[in-house]
């Protein structure tokens, strides 16, 4: 994709300059306010942006500071007349400016800039794209040796993943990179848990030093990530996720309500139902607990979870040979001999899907047998809330 400037300036002499002295020698866009150039940005990709500082309505500085929040990429460059100390100070420390130019300024200079900007943002998405990358890396291995060593937390993390992006949407959650890890690491403390604990966590009674032990895991995984650089948040919310929003529950100190990170109430919701179901509880039984319990929830959160699980519409029935890893199943699959297979509320598995086709071949299982599914949510979410809020 061919990289794009936006020139801001509320001067029509200015803008036309430009028009006829950089045409056909970089690609842009022109604007004469902040807020015909937010409205611009909004609906195309901009890599470099040039504002003029002193505009009505929304000056330079404060068009800078709103595109630095908005689009953070964006490589922000100032243009104006007003060349004292303290507008490039305010430019540098508010706006995060990549450079600085003062009127007049040759279309030879004007273009250079543009083109260090433009090198810049390829710099930037270069960076970004690693960094990315390193992350998806950091958690799959992580969730391998989580799996590997405490295979019932990996299986809580499937479902756990898959309601999370779903509650994220149904939320209409701002699309952010850190939904994904703390959702998939949640879990991580609980490698250090002695094996036979493991096998009795959120499933057996526990004494009370087992169950101290327990509460333990979350602030144990939270040690671990926060040493990864850019994890801070990652770990902050699972540092949080057994945190009751009225302030009970660890860890034990003063922080409640919206001070809990977003992320750990969404946590905190989701992981109450799934042990809830994995007690035995049917979906509404569940459900009908974590109202009971509601002072222990972010309202809105329970609220929109209860309304996305009691959302008929994607619900559907499929033969059982069509039966996808990732599907969850409303209903529970028995062999013809009357065999329990898969629970209902299970989430299909690579391991889950090739036992029933084994059962298909042999004939214990018909291939026309219809199953109740629900199907995992992978949607992009929108753009209200950031979940490191």
């Amino acid at each position: 994709m061919q990289n794009k400037a936006l020139l801001v300036d509320d001067v029509a002499n200015v803008l036309d300059s430009f028009r006829r002295n950089l045409r056909g020698q970089v690609a842009f866009d022109v604007a004469d306010s902040g807020k015909a150039a937010l409205g611009l940005m909004a609906e195309n990709h901009y890599a470099v942006l040039v504002t003029d500082m002193t505009m009505p309505d929304m000056n330079g500085l404060s068009l800078l500071r709103e595109v630095k929040r908005l689009y953070p990429d964006t490589v922000r460059i100032m243009l104006t007349g007003n060349g004292d100390q303290q507008t490039a100070i305010d430019a540098v420390n508010e706006g995060d400016v990549f450079r600085f130019l003062t009127k007049p300024c040759s279309v030879v200079e004007l273009k250079r800039v543009i083109e260090a900007g433009f090198h810049q943002h390829s710099l930037i998405m270069a960076e970004k794209g690693l960094l990315n990358q390193t992350v998806r890396g950091i958690v799959s291995v992580l969730a391998e040796v989580l799996e590997l060593v405490n295979p019932q937390a990996a299986a809580h993390n499937v479902q756990l993943k898959m309601y999370m992006l779903q509650l994220a949407r149904e939320l209409k959650l701002k699309q952010s990179w850190m939904l994904e890890p703390v959702a998939e690491l949640s879990q991580l403390g609980t490698i250090v848990l002695p094996g036979v604990l493991a096998d009795q966590y959120e499933t057996s009674k526990l004494t009370a030093a087992e169950n101290d032990l327990i509460e333990q895991h979350a602030s144990l995984a939270s040690d671990l990530l926060e040493k990864i650089p850019r994890f801070e948040a990652v770990a902050r919310n699972i540092r949080y996720q057994d945190k009751c929003f009225n302030g009970e529950g660890v860890p034990a100190d003063d922080v409640k309500g919206a001070d809990i990170p977003f992320g750990a109430r969404m946590l905190k919701v989701v992981n109450d139902f799934i042990r809830a179901r994995e007690s035995g509880l049917s979906t509404v039984d569940a459900l009908r607990r974590l109202e009971t319990d509601a002072r222990w929830y972010d309202g809105k959160i329970l609220s929109a979870f209860t309304r996305m699980l009691l959302r008929k519409s994607d619900l559907m029935s499929v033969p059982v040979s069509s039966i996808e890893p990732g599907m969850v199943l409303s209903e529970k699959i028995a062999t013809n001999a009357g065999k329990q297979l898969a629970r209902e509320g299970q989430v299909v598995t690579t391991t889950l899907k090739q036992i029933l086709t084994v059962c298909i071949q042999s004939g214990a299982l018909s291939p026309a047998l219809m199953i109740g599914v629900y199907l995992e949510d992978n949607g992009d979410a929108g753009n209200v809330e950031d979940i490191a809020v």
